[in-house]
């Protein structure tokens, strides 16, 4: 069944602000991210318990852990093309250069999702859940392993609002360059 007429992204950026709000656009992005975020945070927290049910493979989950945030973006980036104004230039060029993006879309992935520079000190995601403070060691069980568990989760949680606040933002108006 056809929730309604398909747009290309570029094309749906150039709509007008009310058309989306209008056709429940808002609320379609918001459940893709949703649907991207409990996707990833399934796969994540599988992931997890086999690690620390294995001898000593943490490379192996860092390695897991950054494609499968490579992935959460490719899905993130297909929810938030339609948010009006995402994939626009972005006016500043000290911004098109510090972060090496055109696009407004593609500076939040970085500085949210993806990361800049893998040395998990730039506050994303992906940084977050590849530090040492999240990923327990192997064979960690009980209480301490709950406790690496809630800090990952939190991570994606916030992570997840975040998202869902900007494009929201962004749908409603109230958000600009």
């Amino acid at each position: 069944m056809s929730v309604g007429p398909r747009f290309s992204a570029s094309a749906l950026s150039r709509l007008p602000d009310a058309y989306v709000r209008r056709t429940g656009g808002a609320q379609r992005i918001v459940d893709q991210v949703d649907e991207a975020f409990d996707s990833f945070s399934k796969d994540y927290l599988e992931a997890q318990r086999v690690y620390v049910a294995s001898e000593g493979q943490e490379q192996l989950f860092r390695v897991f852990t950054s494609q499968r945030i490579t992935l959460l973006s490719q899905d993130l980036t297909r929810a938030l093309s339609h948010v009006p104004g995402s994939l626009e230039r972005l006016e500043r060029k000290d911004q098109r250069k510090e972060l090496g993006v055109d696009t407004p879309l593609q500076a939040f992935l970085i500085r949210r999702i993806v990361g800049r520079n893998g040395d998990g000190n730039d506050g994303s995601l992906s940084s977050i859940l590849r530090s040492d403070t999240v990923i327990p060691p192997a064979g960690t069980t009980g209480p301490e392993l709950s406790l690496y568990t809630l800090t990952a989760t939190n991570a994606i949680e916030s992570a997840r609002t975040t998202t869902i606040n900007a494009a929201r933002f962004l749908v409603g108006g109230r958000f600009r360059k």
